[in-house]
């Protein structure tokens, strides 16, 4: 019976259990709603609030979310426009409005927190121009001031009689001060700052706070209606008990570095198989470019910029070896494209480069700008290029998106001097660049009355993308390198953009005086040696280093320890060895304290390395006959001489196994084999072959090609000597561009030097006293041998530079009068015409007729050339084998294809007779005109005809192709 009543009462219990938990339920949802708050904030007040990938961000939703932590609030945010907020906020829809400024008449109805920010109004300066002084508004009278349209102080700005001009928008009124259009701005510092900042504008700064009459000073407040004082206390509470250095952190942070967090240094670490993956791949050859400051440029021959600081940082972080690749940016991705370069530093993102690239994240964004001429030309749209003569890089990402608006209106240019020269003689009305690369080129070449028109913003394309793009064989590589960017501090990525982008960016100074960040370890250490240092050198390796007759140092090395002695303040006791392998020996048995100037960066037993501080391009030299080459691999089954100890010579024996690679101790030695024919080409890099070649008095050796990798010099010391590689370092990374034009002046102007053996004097004036009793009897001869000598001096001068079949001039004929040509081009500011002319099938009449009238017929087309081209100023060479050669200074590109097209006409319609047999033939002709200018290669442009030959020839021959690429009138 008993526990039937418990049966009967455990429904009750079950009742009131389910009462109790639905209460707790509903006081939870209850409480929960209460806290529960709707704040309302501005949908487009960068960098304060404003809507990003859905959400809203900005410093005022920082404050917020701060606030609703420390209120234990949950605030859902109403984001619109001021008047959509506001009235929202009047009708009770909202219970918090955010960003609102403290007045009488607002005071009426609502409750004020405290300002949480002061905004102030201020005037933006462009620090490469400067204002005199800014204290009040009578102080900004001599200037172009730009404002926001209908801004609430524009009444009292008008009333001061200043040159005001308005603006839609704020980033339109940063980007007129960026470009120049007018020479300050006014407007809120913390909006502005961050504008520019993320526009890639860090030459612009503020030129100081401006005073309004008490109105430059705007405070930002929460507020909420009166009838909700409860709500307003939790609101000031948590208000007053945020930390002001958080505030200050919080407001530099989003002035100057986009809201990102600040770690003072990175915990970054690569995984074991990453660092396994970076320790297996060896150096990576990286492509910059070498015109495109402030982001890569050379510089006494050595690469820096922006876009380098980024690289080494990656480096710090990786332990990535690395050797730079500096070069025109046409030849760096035509390298990358053909697996001859590792990753390219300076490449943009495109849909088309994917299948030559695996890429990172940007780096860094630039703004392209339209230069122009025209004062008053602005440039709002694409429709707007439509009827101008546009210049571009060859090879920009975005080049076919321009040429299908503007067409053949525009033009590519191989290097950028090119482009802005074009600019300057009006042979292109506006040129596409970076903005601050062209304002680089702009102050370099000395250009005035060179205007900013616009900010280029295609669709799809929008600034230019600095990224690293990697080969796709290394595509975990670009993973490293993504991975490695995202480490990089916004702090250190702020302080390598300030100094390449800021005022007078990426300017150094002198650096004699001594090294002062030395620590006391390394003081201790340098006292240790009695400041005396110990180095290895070769003792003939001209123009890089020698020791003279005097025992003194010689060469570009003696500049780098020069400044290595002043800088550290230390005596140099010279060790003189025979080779380069026999001075690293010396150095890791202790024999010397270091290597001033060893070129490579390859991992050498008991030796380390400092970073590379100067570094030169490695050429490719063959016989004067040979003709230019794109690549190795156009040297298959070929041998070709690389110096012992060369960093690459691993990788091109790799990369190149069709090559037979054949090492070789001296340049000298190089040289001889290559004018003898032991070897077809010979690598080395060019002032050390020039200096050879003048010594050894070889004139028919030259450069026909580029490789993708260059001598990087460094410091050595032995891998256990971590002090003295430290004080190495630094000295290293003290080098200024003066410092390094030092260096690169020495081998340019090294000179022979010779000493007197005195004891030699008295002999020679024994000989000298029986060369004059003897004068008297050669006398006579002398004059008659001086007579034969000088006809034969002639006759041997015409001969070395005319073909002896054709009567026209040679190769060497050629070699020399184009560069003269070409300069005299660039003095008189005249255009050149250079064809190549080949004969069509030309095998054919040798097998059909026989050699002897294959002669015949390169005889009559000699004479028919000449026929045509008889001018002065026009010049003809036998090229080799059936090729020809034309080149004269022209007035107009249309006249000169018509006497070429009447040349080949002619050759067409003409028979020539031989030995009975009439033989006809055809020709044809590459043409290219060009206008060069100082910095202009007439490499490039002979290389352009002969690719017109080449069109002309796949299009089925007989034929006349003209290549323009330079210009659009001459």
């Amino acid at each position: 019976m008993k526990r039937r009543a418990d049966r009967k009462r455990s429904p009750s219990w079950l009742i009131l259990f389910l009462f109790v938990t639905f209460g707790l339920i509903s006081f939870s949802l209850y409480a929960s709603d209460s806290n529960r708050i709707s704040v309302g904030v501005v949908a487009d007040n960068e960098p304060y609030s404003w809507m990003h990938q859905s959400h809203p961000a900005g410093f005022s939703i920082d404050v917020l979310e701060k606030v609703a932590n420390l209120a234990d609030l949950t605030f859902e945010y109403r984001v619109g426009s001021w008047p959509e907020v506001y009235a929202a906020f009047l009708r009770g829809e909202v219970d918090v409005i955010d960003e609102i400024s403290w007045s009488e008449e607002r005071a009426k109805s609502m409750l004020f927190t405290e300002p949480y920010h002061y905004r102030n109004t201020v005037v933006m300066q462009d620090s490469n121009r400067p204002l005199d002084y800014v204290q009040s508004i009578d102080h900004l009278r001599p200037y172009r001031i730009g404002i926001l349209k209908d801004v609430y102080y524009s009444p009292l700005l008008y009333n001061q009689n200043l040159e005001l001009v308005e603006y839609e928008l704020l980033p339109n009124l940063v980007r007129a001060l960026a470009f120049g259009w007018v020479d300050a701005i006014i407007g809120p510092d913390v909006t502005l700052q961050f504008l520019a900042q993320r526009a890639g504008f860090r030459h612009l700064d503020i030129a100081g706070v401006l005073a309004l009459e008490g109105v430059e000073l705007e405070d930002f407040r929460l507020a909420v209606l009166k009838d909700k004082s409860e709500l307003h206390a939790k609101l000031e509470k948590a208000l007053q008990s945020i930390e002001p250095e958080w505030l200050a952190d919080l407001t530099v942070r989003w002035q100057e570095y986009g809201g990102k967090h600040l770690p003072l240094q990175t915990s970054f670490q690569l995984s074991q198989p990453e660092i396994d993956y970076i320790r297996q791949l060896g150096p990576v050859r990286v492509g910059l470019m070498r015109d495109y400051a402030p982001f890569s440029f050379l510089d006494g021959g050595s690469v820096q910029g922006l876009s380098v600081d980024i690289l080494k940082r990656i480096q710090d972080l990786t332990g990535l070896q690395v050797i730079p690749v500096v070069d025109q940016w046409s030849n760096l991705i035509d390298w990358l494209e053909a697996g001859e370069l590792d990753v390219l530093a300076n490449m943009s993102f495109s849909e088309e480069r994917q299948t030559i690239a695996r890429f990172s994240d940007s780096y860094y964004i630039i703004p392209n700008v339209l230069f122009s001429k025209d004062l008053d030309w602005r440039y709002t749209d694409p429709s707007d290029l439509k009827g101008l003569r546009v210049a571009i890089g060859a090879g920009i990402f975005y080049e076919q998106a321009l040429r299908d608006i503007i067409g053949d209106s525009l033009f590519t240019y191989m290097d950028q001097a090119s482009m802005f020269n074009a600019l300057a003689n009006n042979h292109v009305d506006a040129v596409i660049a970076a903005l601050p690369n062209g304002n680089h080129w702009v102050s370099q070449l000395r250009m005035t009355g060179v205007y900013v028109a616009g900010e280029l913003i295609l669709e799809d394309f929008v600034g230019e993308d600095l990224r690293f793009g990697v080969k796709p064989s290394l595509a975990p590589l670009a993973d490293i390198l993504n991975k490695t960017l995202n480490a990089i501090t916004p702090i250190e990525q702020s302080t390598i953009q300030n100094r390449w982008l800021g005022s007078q960016s990426g300017m150094s100074y002198s650096s004699k005086q001594p090294l002062e960040n030395l620590s006391e370890e390394e003081l201790a250490y340098l006292s240790g040696l009695d400041k005396t240092i110990r180095i290895c050198v070769h003792h003939n390796q001209m123009p890089l280093e020698a020791i003279n007759q005097k025992g003194h140092l010689i060469g570009v090395s003696s500049s780098v320890v020069e400044h290595l002695s002043q800088r550290l303040d230390l005596r140099i006791e010279l060790f003189p060895m025979r080779s380069r392998s026999a001075s690293l020996r010396a150095l890791s048995e202790g024999g010397c304290d270091a290597i001033p100037m060893l070129s490579g960066i390859e991992r050498i037993e008991n030796i380390a390395l400092t970073r590379a501080y100067y570094s030169l391009p490695a050429v490719i030299l063959g016989r004067i006959e040979v003709p230019f080459i794109n690549s190795l691999n156009e040297l298959s089954n070929q041998r070709v001489g690389v110096l012992d100890g060369f960093v690459a010579f691993d990788s091109l024996v790799s990369r190149y196994p069709n090559v037979t690679f054949v090492s070789i101790e001296t340049e000298a030695d190089g040289l001889r084999q290559l004018q003898s024919g032991n070897l077809n080409a010979f690598i080395s890099s060019l002032p050390t072959a020039s200096h050879t070649l003048q010594e050894l008095g070889i004139a028919d050796i030259r450069v026909i090609g580029r490789v993708p990798f260059d001598w990087n010099f460094t410091m050595a010391v032995q891998r256990d000597n971590e002090i003295l590689l430290g004080i190495l370092q630094k000295f290293v990374d003290s080098l200024t561009d003066e410092d390094r034009l030092d260096i690169e002046n020495v081998w340019r102007t090294v000179k022979l030097e010779e000493s007197m053996d005195w004891s030699w004097i008295w002999r020679i004036l024994t000989i000298a006293v029986l060369i004059v009793l003897m004068l008297a009897y050669w006398n006579r001869r002398l004059g008659a041998l001086n007579a034969k000598l000088a006809l034969a001096n002639e006759k041997l001068a015409y001969l070395s530079v005319t073909d002896e079949l054709t009567g026209l001039g040679n190769r060497a004929f050629f070699d020399h009068e184009y560069g003269r040509l070409h300069q005299l081009a660039v003095r008189q500011n005249q255009g050149v015409m250079v064809a190549m002319l080949d004969v069509d099938h030309f095998k054919r009449v040798n097998d059909t007729f026989g050699h002897a009238a294959g002669d015949h017929c390169l005889q009559f087309l000699a004479a028919s050339i000449k026929q045509v081209f008889k001018r002065d100023t026009d010049y003809v060479a036998r090229y080799g084998g059936e090729e020809f050669v034309i080149f004269t200074l022209i007035d107009s590109s249309q006249n000169i294809y018509s006497r070429c097209e009447s040349l080949r006409q002619l050759i067409e319609a003409s028979k020539y007779e031989f030995e009975g047999q009439m033989i006809a033939f055809t020709v044809s002709i590459g043409l290219h005109v060009y206008c060069p200018q100082v910095s202009s290669d007439p490499e490039h442009a002979m290389r352009l005809a002969d690719t017109a030959l080449y069109k002309a020839k796949s299009e089925g021959r007989n034929r006349v192709v003209m290549i323009d690429t330079e210009q659009k009138e001459i």
